[in-house]
């Protein structure tokens, strides 16, 4: 048995799941695309995807790490940040190489395999209104949410709310809280929209699980309103306290899990006083190494033990087209009889 991880060569979580599957006598075939030798070069087919030269058909189970999505190439220059000279070429490379990626993800899954996450799902996620109204819409305990670019709503919502806090639409910055500073720029949202909601105060939660075991629960002690914030936390500095959580809670971050569409992933509770929980957010490809080191909690051999009872039932049936539109918009069969 073969099991596939799409990651990075050098990303810690794709060495230990490497070690944890050859543990149980797997093989496991790491696809850095980002790699520029021959052992790396990888293809698209009708019929499959190869890499390394070798056919992927038979992997019945891919862990998805990363697909690092493209960005203009930068650097710092005092405290600002400048574009390269070369920029536009660098980010169009970058540009064509994650389509690539995602259209060999895409070839993977169509051929019948199963990605842990599916893709689709993790474009999906990080487009965070929908994931978080999809939540909303499922009856998970959300904090009160305005996702707009409309100041006068935005007044409206911190008004009717309190203490708020405020976070990008596509991620990539911390959670912060409004302030008297926020309000009086508040037009400039009309071209960059924000995700608007009411301050939860309380202990933050990181919930690791499979889509049948919940791996890891534990608070993370945090001096900052957004944990990634706090004091020594990226510099490998953070305090990680498992914590047991009642069972409804349990049974709710599955039910979010299934909801995201996820076959895995790190779910942010709060947990406020004096013990109601809320659901913040599921990750589609969360980060758990310094977690694992920390509190001892075995995630990735739980990791590693569910890709291998996933590829047991081995490669599902390859998804079929049955009839495609020639240009001259007639619609026709596979063997090319009209039909219309």
């Amino acid at each position: 048995m073969r099991i596939g991880i799409f990651g990075r060569e050098r990303d810690p979580h794709c060495v230990r799941l490497a070690a944890a599957l050859a543990e149980r006598g797997v093989e496991s075939v790491l696809i850095d695309l980002a790699l520029d030798s021959a052992e790396h070069r990888a293809s698209i087919r009708a019929d499959g995807v190869t890499f390394g030269g070798q056919s992927l058909h038979d992997i019945p189970a891919f862990f998805v790490r990363s697909v690092v999505s493209p960005i203009p190439h930068v650097h710092a220059v005092g405290e600002h940040m400048r574009l390269y000279d070369e920029w536009h070429v660098q980010y169009m490379r970058s540009r064509e190489t994650h389509g690539f990626a995602v259209a060999f993800l895409l070839a993977l899954e169509a051929g019948g395999a199963k990605l842990v996450n599916p893709l689709e799902c993790g474009q999906i996620g990080q487009l965070k209104p929908h994931h978080t109204l999809e939540l909303i819409r499922g009856g998970f305990p959300l904090p009160p949410t305005l996702i707009t670019s409309n100041p006068r709503e935005a007044l409206e919502f911190i008004a009717e709310h309190g203490e708020t806090i405020y976070k990008p639409v596509m991620g990539g910055a911390l959670t912060r809280a409004v302030t008297a500073d926020d309000l009086d720029r508040i037009e400039l949202i009309e071209n960059s929209p924000i995700i608007l909601q009411k301050l939860i105060r309380g202990e933050d939660i990181r919930v690791t699980l499979t889509e049948d075991e919940i791996l890891s629960a534990c608070i993370i002690k945090s001096d900052a309103l957004d944990f990634r914030g706090s004091t020594g936390y990226e510099t490998g500095g953070a305090v990680y306290e498992p914590v047991e959580l009642p069972e409804e809670i349990r049974e709710m971050c599955f039910a979010a899990l299934r909801t995201s569409g996820y076959r895995f992933s790190g779910i942010d509770l709060k947990r406020s006083f004096p013990n109601d929980y809320y659901l913040l957010e599921c990750n589609y490809a969360p980060a758990y190494a310094e977690i694992e080191d920390r509190t001892g909690h075995r995630i990735t051999q739980g990791i590693a033990d569910y890709l291998h009872r996933l590829a047991s039932a081995g490669v599902s049936q390859p998804r079929k087209v049955d009839s495609f539109i020639d240009y001259s918009g007639n619609f026709l069969s596979r063997q090319g009889a009209r039909r219309g």
